[in-house]
């Protein structure tokens, strides 16, 4: 949907020893000068966002949120206006368990090895693709900053608290309808009454 906005590998660079020697609190207040509308929805431990917003402020002299208001003004429209929405969930004891039981199977199954054969081949626990659930908690138990226990938990409880943000993401949305996974005859009968609707197209 966007024109490429630009990038430039010294300014980011650049921004990165920043953030390092300064601290993403610094960084965030410039960009909170800057791009007051962006700096308010993201959070200021979001670094790679950070950085993206002062790195196109900086190539461009506009703000990141700048750049998104001009395009959707020239957004097409949706090319499908009626869909059927359905979003699956469950009790929350029940998504926590299979949580706990995915993070202890990758933990088990081959996650610490990978991140270490990533480390060797040269790749930095600081990008931000380290730094996302999982990769981190791998980078500091090898790291020897976490026990292995320590880094389970904490993966068990940022995958906890990264399903609750999905949730309310998605709970803002009005045209889903929530069913649990197993209810498959009320999905179903949801699905006919839309269909059969003389509205629906």
């Amino acid at each position: 949907l966007f024109d490429a906005l630009p990038t430039s590998d010294k300014v980011r660079r650049s921004l990165e020893q920043r953030l390092l020697c300064e601290g993403s609190k610094v960084l965030f207040q410039e960009l909170k000068t800057k791009d007051p509308v962006t700096a308010s929805r993201i959070s200021e431990t979001d670094k790679q966002r950070l950085i993206r917003g002062l790195e196109i402020f900086l190539l461009t002299g506009k703000p990141w949120s700048s750049h998104i208001k001009e395009q959707e003004k020239v957004i097409k429209p949706r090319l499908f206006t009626n869909m059927i929405q359905i979003g699956l969930t469950r009790k929350r004891e029940e998504l926590y368990e299979r949580i706990a039981y995915r993070a202890e199977s990758m933990m088990k199954n081959g996650l610490l090895e990978e991140v270490e054969q990533l480390l060797t081949m040269g790749y930095s626990g600081h990008l931000p693709s380290m730094q996302s659930i999982g990769y981190k908690h791998a980078c500091k138990h090898i790291a020897n900053e976490w026990s292995r226990e320590k880094a389970l938990d904490l993966l068990k409880r940022d995958t906890r608290r990264y399903a609750k943000r999905q949730f309310t993401w998605f709970k803002k949305d009005n045209n889903l309808a929530w069913y649990a996974p197993d209810d498959t005859m009320n999905i179903f009968t949801h699905i006919d009454s839309i269909i059969n609707d003389n509205t629906y197209t």
